[in-house]
């Protein structure tokens, strides 16, 4: 048997051993600075959510006056989903729909002078008058039932009742946190 330089001194072929290596998670940071105008501002972190692992972190900055609630449903519903862990972090002024992303994370930080803002939606309606009751009627049934399910382990029925009669309420980081824990 002929030697080669990777044969043993009994002349076995002494190959490295393949070695894959595979990274144990990925931390993504995602910074939300902006409304929510469209769910199409979500498509790329809903689409990493939905393909991450439990190895993997999100870590989303949120600074927000909120938008429209059909554009950020997607992102609940994949933080939702998601094997991996999602974080957070308010780093300024946090309202509206907003609030729901804070609801929503598996863990909360934010910045000392941080101001959170809570209201009932706010929406429109146009068409035949018949079809604009219709849509009102669905729109307030249908968001009441989502402030009551996003905020009622967080604020009070009394809270919860005022801001679904048109009050809104605000916290300081201090109160959010004594909520919060």
């Amino acid at each position: 048997m002929k030697r080669n330089n990777h044969d043993d001194e009994d002349g076995y072929s002494v190959e490295p051993f393949f070695l894959l290596a595979k990274p144990i998670g990925v931390d993504y940071t995602v910074n939300i600075n902006d409304a929510f105008v469209h769910p199409k501002q979500f498509e790329y972190i809903v689409h990493a959510m939905d393909n991450a692992t439990e190895s993997d972190y999100f870590t989303i900055n949120l600074t927000t006056p909120g938008g429209a609630l059909h554009a950020v449903i997607p992102l609940l519903g994949a933080i939702d989903n998601t094997a991996a862990h999602v974080h957070v972090h308010a780093c300024s002024d946090v309202a509206s729909a907003g609030t729901l992303l804070l609801m929503k994370a598996h863990s909360v930080s934010m910045n000392e002078y941080v101001e959170i803002m809570f209201h009932q939606v706010r929406f429109g309606a146009q068409g035949e008058g018949w079809n604009v009751e219709r849509q009102v009627e669905h729109t307030l049934k249908a968001s009441k039932k989502l402030v009551r399910d996003f905020y009622k382990n967080f604020l009070t029925e009394a809270v919860i009742s005022q801001m679904l009669t048109g009050t809104p309420f605000y916290l300081d980081r201090d109160e959010f946190w004594a909520r919060y824990t």
